[in-house]
């Protein structure tokens, strides 16, 4: 018989941290949006890859959205004023997709071995 370990038995809440099963609602509310690093086992965590390509993709169409929102028609001018704009686009569509949708957290499984981790 499969034993289910007991983190896994109670039921985790949309924004609970995956290691420890700690709900961090609480403390990505307001100015702290997603956090980074779990407050209670002092994981590295990042929010999951859904939300993170639904704000880019946010972004990118802010961006677009804002030449044609000035009246500007022509596809050179469109596409220059889109460059400027991507960047502050990106940050507009990570607010609003982190104030919108509370972040759902996974493993931050960029650890990299070098020779001085090593």
């Amino acid at each position: 018989m499969l034993r289910v370990p007991k983190a896994e038995q109670q039921k985790r809440t949309w924004s609970s941290c995956p290691n420890c099963s700690s709900d961090l609602k609480g403390y990505s509310e307001g100015s702290n949006l997603p956090i980074y690093k779990c407050p209670f086992c002092e994981v590295a965590i990042v929010p999951i890859w859904w939300q993170r390509y639904v704000f880019v993709a946010l972004g990118l169409l802010l961006s677009f959205a804002a030449p044609f929102a000035l009246g500007i028609r022509g596809i050179m001018q469109v596409l220059f004023i889109a460059l400027l704009c991507i960047i502050p686009c990106i940050v507009a569509g990570y607010f609003l997709v982190f104030q919108i949708i509370p972040p759902r957290y996974e493993h931050n499984d960029t650890t990299v071995t070098t020779l001085f981790h090593h």
